[in-house]
């Protein structure tokens, strides 16, 4: 009775083991790099933490590039020139612009605010560009997959923006980013900048890479996945250089 009564009480003050956590689904931040979708496909089920993951980068980056372009003197005056040019065709009753000088001034909220509007909206808007390319070619990527493809696909772009920041601090300018922006003035050419900035290494990158791990996901060859990645990239082009365009055309 009494080795009864020892044994019932050992085991009532032994812990139960705790569930495991697994962290595979990070892989998907290393295998994004190849256009690699064999992490993703397993884990689309932890595609929140995919997203939520993705988006902490990018902000991330995004907060280190804007302190590094306030703390640079030669890029401040580079902002400020297209600050003005800008300025010189806001309506009168436009304060924003027509007093700017504070819009150059870094604060981790407004960093942070701006970080998270930016994020959000490449993350939906390239999401829901590559599901309508699937779509079209008879699906098989659900738009949840392609907001967890994106995700991970961010960390591209992160890593892009933090690169193209250290480039332009160290060499005081705008200009140099590996980009085609390098080969115009900002403060001359404000708006084809502005569309050039966004034909870049890794902004292409970012878009063949989703677009190869999302035809995995769907059981597509990955020459199927690149050319999907290339054309929403073209679309997302197409669109920047009509904004560009379009904002040349109301300034004028």
């Amino acid at each position: 009775m009494n080795e009864q009564s020892d044994t019932s009480s050992r085991s009532e003050d032994t812990p139960l083991p705790s569930p495991r956590i697994s962290m595979t689904w990070l892989r998907v931040f290393i295998e994004i790099w190849t256009g690699k979708g064999v992490t993703l496909k397993a884990n689309l089920s932890e595609r929140r933490k995919i997203a939520a993951t993705g988006l902490l980068l990018y902000i991330a980056a995004h907060v280190f590039s804007l302190y590094l372009y306030s703390a640079s003197p030669d890029i401040r005056a580079d902002n400020q020139a297209l600050l003005r040019a800008a300025a010189a065709n806001a309506p009168s009753d436009n304060p924003t612009l027509k007093n700017s000088s504070g819009l150059l001034d870094f604060t981790i909220t407004g960093a942070i605010q701006s970080g998270v509007f930016e994020g959000f909206k490449s993350l939906l808007l390239i999401s829901l560009l590559f599901w309508i390319c699937f779509v079209l070619i008879g699906g098989g990527v659900s738009f949840a997959a392609a907001i967890a493809g994106t995700g991970s696909g961010l960390a591209i772009s992160a890593t892009g923006l933090a690169v193209s920041s250290l480039m332009q601090f160290a060499t005081g300018s705008m200009r140099f980013a590996p980009n085609v922006g390098i080969i115009v003035a900002p403060s001359d050419f404000p708006w084809l900048y502005g569309f050039l900035t966004n034909i870049g290494v890794f902004s292409a990158w970012q878009y063949v890479a989703v677009g190869m791990a999302l035809a995995y996901v769907a059981r597509y060859r990955p020459k199927i996945g690149l050319i999907i990645g290339v054309f929403a990239y073209s679309v997302m082009l197409g669109f920047a250089g009509g904004m560009s365009w379009l904002g040349k055309l109301l300034a004028s």
